[in-house]
């Protein structure tokens, strides 16, 4: 069986993307809780994704709700501050982008470089010395803005913010393994693997 059929059922069952919905969320109930603690409204501004835009949607809508987390869970309260507090939802694409949304792609980038060197290695060695010297300075100033040290998403923390995409992830992927035969064969679409 092939990765690239494991990722084919899971899109078919609208589960491709389960990471970033589930890091959006996070990230929508986090700005939420901000928001409350400075009693202040805010507004989202994603890059479009284009067909991917869905998923974000999905993601604030699921973080407004109570009823996407345990009952008495700080998640559920945070879902309320997110509908007080959050007052749109906006989607750009690359013509219309804020500065804001140049500062996180700049941040993020740092960080994956950092963290998982380059896809594309520089050949120049004085390129090298500006990339490093870049992704240094982005870093000292990521630094300078965390209140607390950047939080990692474990397991329990994902299963706390999307249990029941988590729970949906799961049965597709039970379904996946005693559909698909011995060969890899996958339900519905005989002699491929």
């Amino acid at each position: 069986m092939t990765e690239k059929a494991v990722v084919n059922y899971l899109r078919r069952n609208d589960l491709h993307d389960i990471l970033y919905e589930t890091l959006a969320r996070k990230m929508i109930l986090e700005f939420g809780h901000f928001l409350e603690q400075e009693d202040a409204t805010g507004e989202i501004m994603a890059e479009s994704r284009r067909d991917a835009d869905t998923t974000v949607l999905s993601a604030f809508l699921s973080s407004t709700k109570d009823s996407t987390f345990d009952v008495g869970a700080r998640y559920c309260l945070w879902a309320e501050n997110c509908r007080k507090r959050i007052t749109s939802l906006t989607f750009q694409n690359k013509k219309g982008l804020s500065f804001g949304l140049e500062v996180a792609d700049l941040f993020g980038w740092a960080h994956f470089y950092s963290e998982y060197g380059s896809t594309h290695p520089v050949s120049s060695v004085a390129k090298k010395r500006r990339v490093e010297a870049r992704v240094e300075r982005t870093e000292e100033a990521m630094e300078s803005l965390y209140a607390k040290s950047p939080e990692d998403l474990t397991d329990a923390r994902t299963r706390s913010v999307a249990a029941d995409r988590v729970s949906e992830f799961t049965e597709a992927l039970k379904n996946f393994r005693s559909a698909s035969g011995p060969s890899g064969t996958l339900p519905g679409i005989p002699d491929r693997p």
